[in-house]
């Protein structure tokens, strides 16, 4: 049986030898491994990603991430990042819509390397409590319920025709505030709501 013997590298950068001796004895063959370091200029990995402070886990090898937003949510959220080398350059491109899709570009100061990170933003799909019926309406019990209902119809062009909703508690209405149905594509609302003696408050300055 042939035998192996190693002499590990001492420093880095450095080399490691791997010595086979044949099973007569008299044949040997070297392999040499040397280690080199990555000029850390050249490293293109992030050391931090998140949004609207909230830190995305970072693994290794994993350029693509997918966070999923509370349902209702239609503030469009902020990325930030840092690169693991100070000198690298980041460039990040915000996402335009929900959902949508975030990307950080990661540049190396003395090379042509690059790496890019997505990230996708998705909205968790809410169930409105109630039936949406005269008897059983659904429920505004939140300022999230109301983001929700704006989103459904100046996003995503849901009329709500036929529909019945209620108020269960009062609202202030956020300074960003867009009425039900004013959007660019003149999308419009047809449900009844019931305020059932609840106020809504618009916010100053809103």
């Amino acid at each position: 049986t042939a035998s192996v013997s190693l002499t590990q590298a001492s420093s880095l950068p450095g080399s490691a030898l791997v010595k086979v001796t044949a099973p007569n004895g008299t044949t040997i063959k070297e392999y040499n491994v040397h280690f080199s370091l990555e000029d850390p200029e050249n490293i293109v990995d992030l050391k931090t990603l998140s949004y609207n402070d909230q830190a995305i886990p970072l693994e290794e090898g994993k350029t693509e991430y997918t966070v999923e937003l509370p349902a209702g949510t239609v503030d469009l959220p902020t990325l930030k990042a840092s690169p693991v080398h100070e000198s690298s350059q980041v460039e990040i491109t915000q996402p335009t819509e929900l959902p949508g899709q975030g990307k950080v570009l990661v540049k190396a100061k003395n090379s042509d390397k690059t790496k890019e990170y997505t990230v996708n933003f998705t909205v968790k799909e809410a169930t409105w409590e109630g039936e949406g019926t005269e008897e059983n309406p659904y429920l505004i019990k939140s300022l999230e319920d109301l983001n929700r209902l704006q989103k459904d119809v100046n996003v995503d062009q849901k009329s709500y025709k036929d529909k019945f909703l209620k108020l269960t508690t009062d609202l202030e209405l956020p300074k960003a505030w867009l009425p039900l149905g004013r959007h660019p594509k003149n999308n419009y609302f047809a449900g009844n709501i019931n305020g059932d003696n609840h106020t809504l408050t618009v916010a100053k300055g809103g």
